[in-house]
């Protein structure tokens, strides 16, 4: 599961992804917008043609998240650890 947290896109609560068709979908939304709903994120793996994630399962639930990210290593200009969440909330040490 780390791998698919790590990968490309990881999006939170009020955030919205747009995409074309992607046949291998099995959440709807095939060339639609989908809304990040409150208490989820959207996942998706780094190796696009072969990661099962949030395009196929939709977005994921807090309470199934198993881990943290701490460190970020690209893009290089962004390179150490993370002290802030994407959307400006401060980590908890817990």
């Amino acid at each position: 599961m780390i791998r698919g947290v790590l990968g490309k896109t990881f999006r939170l609560v009020g955030y919205t992804i747009q995409y074309g068709c992607i046949a291998h979908c099995a959440f709807e939304y095939v060339g639609g917008v989908v809304m990040v709903p409150t208490g989820h994120v959207w996942l998706e793996g780094d190796n696009l043609q072969n990661s099962t994630d949030s395009r196929y399962y939709g977005p994921i639930p807090y309470g199934l998240i198993r881990g943290r990210i701490f460190f970020k290593i690209w893009p290089l200009s962004d390179f150490g650890f993370l002290r802030d969440s994407p959307n400006g909330q401060r980590f908890s040490d817990d």
